[in-house]
């Protein structure tokens, strides 16, 4: 059908051509890794190796050679997003000469710049098709965002250490409020095309201060005991994700 070979058509061009004979393996397999992401944030995981060659205009052998299989493929796809992160926005939460309020916007404002409508339809894509990948974005979500805002809060309520005391689950539940509040904006923004601007800083702030209005206070009650049993569960010090 026409609308089908058109594209492929396009893609042997001879600039084009010329353009991909220029690429070492490296760069080749970056390319292949990046449009992987975009077209089964698109399409899906189900969708297959053939398709995603030709919407590439590459061949499906080309593919294979650098990806031997499907899995391996989609496991580098995870393993780019997962990897794509600055520990210099992490160490923000730790910054000892800023308020508790700057720290979380600052962090916060920085991780709604990483919206993309690439990164929230994966996300999306992978759970329905039944990829796990929340099971493994759990440890770096824990690691590098969860954890290190309990630390913070658990600094300024006077509460202790994970040294002395290793997260506990209503900690991990609290900090989700305000975590997967501002995450939802990636899925109105790039899902649900609600009208919120390009620059979310500003709802950041709104979304941090209504946090902190009784975050410490929920904390303090969590420590001494005044909520169920299972929000007193020890999580460990990487604060897996719980199981209910």
């Amino acid at each position: 059908m026409p609308d089908k070979k058109s594209p492929r058509r396009a893609s042997t061009s001879p600039e084009k051509r010329r353009k991909r004979q220029r690429l070492g393996r490296g760069e080749r397999e970056q390319v292949i890794i990046t449009e992987a992401t975009k077209f089964f944030a698109d399409q899906g995981f189900r969708a297959s190796t053939r398709d995603l060659a030709r919407a590439m205009g590459v061949t499906q052998a080309l593919l294979y050679r650098y990806f031997p299989s499907k899995r391996l493929l989609i496991e580098k796809v995870f393993e780019s997003r997962m990897a794509n992160w600055d520990p210099a926005l992490t160490e923000i939460l730790s910054t000892p000469d800023r308020t508790l309020d700057d720290r979380l916007v600052r962090f916060y404002q920085g991780f709604a710049k990483r919206f993309s409508r690439a990164g929230i339809r994966l996300f999306l894509r992978a759970e329905l098709d039944d990829q796990g990948y929340a099971d493994q974005y759990t440890f770096p979500l824990n690691e590098r965002i969860l954890a290190p805002v309990v630390a913070a809060l658990r600094r300024e309520a006077g509460l202790p250490d994970f040294d002395t005391l290793p997260m506990l689950r209503g900690e991990r539940e609290l900090v989700m409020t305000l975590h997967g509040a501002i995450a939802h904006m990636g899925f109105r923004k790039h899902l649900y095309d609600s009208p919120l601007p390009d620059n979310l800083g500003a709802h950041v702030k709104f979304y941090v201060r209504a946090f902190l209005s009784g975050a410490l206070e929920n904390m303090r009650r969590i420590h001494d005991g005044e909520v169920p049993a299972t929000f007193r569960t020890k999580l460990g010090p990487g604060g897996g994700r719980p199981k209910e």
